[in-house]
């Protein structure tokens, strides 16, 4: 049984594309939480070495998120995502109590196991079996928050009789979110988080990439007896908006292209990216937008195409525009267009069948090149 849940929208605050001053850092959420965002993001690193410039590196998550708490009033507030190896477990989880009392019971504990060597070896963390140690953290951290005391004793850390007191407002009603397409990973989480979270340039900032994806978590969730209803799906987004300078990219970019464009065309595009698939009758490993589970509806082969035309059309209005040029109707392809994308969406080897059974066809970056910001996430796991 499926449930609806209500989207909300989500901020992540500047890393380090540029030294940013908390009197800065603090007006930037405070205008955020003002103009109506739900939630603000703090990306939890410690040193970036780009192999073209000089070192960078944020401030301290645990520190800007204390001082978060403090200065907003109403967002919920996360890291994206806490590494597990920066703290001993019990260390961390205390920390996630006391910010939690500081923001009155609005932050959200995302937690992974870390990617960026630099982050590990030069501040003395090991970077070596990084999803095993993040279990045993995960088993420890969660155990504090909601029992308030665990005795472990694993291969990596041992907390003899450890307790965890004053908890936070919530205590084990502290929202768990795991930032990870490990299967390992997931297969160690699914089980305990209210959340999970997906890198862009995981899915290529591509709304087709992002239902493999979502269908591949979701079928991990249920191998692991949870129901993917019952479990939030959050999804890290790039856009652009218009008028905004370049963003510098603190790694280079593997290709992706920010969602840009106006208010309404963001919209749009967002709304993609939140359509669900379910699983085919004809095909059970492939998984479809919303439609009949049972058969392969002429009606969702429609939708499929209408979709499609409208995200080719959508490139074409922006690479014109990149261009320089001007579209004399720019809600709208050329004459033709609709067919040729219907043709596509057949499978060139078979030529027939239901087009939402088919693998995308080939199809390159989207929307504007300008990047507000891209970072290489290789996830652990």
């Amino acid at each position: 049984m499926t449930t609806s849940r209500p989207r909300k929208i989500g901020l992540q605050l500047p890393e380090a594309e540029r030294v940013v001053r908390w009197s800065e850092f603090r007006q930037m959420a405070q205008l955020a939480e003002a103009i109506g965002f739900d939630s603000l993001w703090v990306g939890d690193h410690l040193i970036y070495l780009p192999p073209d410039g000089p070192p960078k590196a944020p401030w301290e998550a645990w520190s800007v998120l204390a001082a978060l708490a403090e200065a907003t009033e109403r967002v919920e507030l996360a890291p994206l995502v806490a590494c597990t190896a920066f703290h001993n477990p019990g260390m961390l989880a205390k920390k996630a109590a006391t910010v939690d009392e500081i923001s009155n019971g609005r932050l959200i504990l995302g937690l992974g196991a870390g990617w960026n060597r630099p982050d590990f070896e030069p501040f003395g963390f090991p970077f070596d079996h990084r999803v095993g140690r993040f279990e045993e953290a995960f088993t420890i951290i969660r155990t504090l928050l909601s029992d308030g005391e665990i005795d472990f004793h694993g291969a990596y850390y041992d907390l003899p009789n450890c307790i965890l007191t004053p908890n936070g407002p919530r205590g084990g009603d502290l929202p768990l979110l795991v930032g990870s397409i490990g299967e390992r990973m997931l297969r160690a989480t699914l089980p305990y988080v209210d959340a999970w979270n997906v890198w862009f340039e995981d899915f290529e900032n591509d709304p087709i990439v992002l239902r493999d994806v979502m269908a591949r978590v979701d079928r991990i969730a249920e191998d692991v007896g949870r129901d993917p209803a019952s479990f939030s799906h959050s999804i890290a987004v790039l856009v652009g908006v218009l008028g905004s300078t370049h963003r510098p990219s603190v790694y280079p970019s593997k290709g992706q292209r920010p969602i840009s464009g106006s208010a309404s065309e963001i919209a749009e595009a967002q709304r993609l990216l939140r359509r669900r698939r379910r699983p085919c009758a004809n095909r059970p490993d492939t998984h479809h937008p919303r439609g009949d589970r049972d058969s392969c509806s002429s009606r969702g082969a429609t939708q499929v195409l209408k979709f499609r035309t409208r995200l080719a059309q959508h490139r074409k209005r922006r690479r014109t525009q990149d261009a320089g040029l001007r579209t004399s109707s720019p809600g709208r392809g050329p004459s033709g267009h609709t067919q040729e994308v219907g043709a596509r969406a057949r499978d060139p080897r078979t030529g027939a069948g239901c087009p939402r059974c088919h693998r995308r066809s080939p199809r390159g970056p989207w929307w504007l090149p300008d990047s507000s910001r891209s970072v290489q996430r290789n996830r652990a796991g």
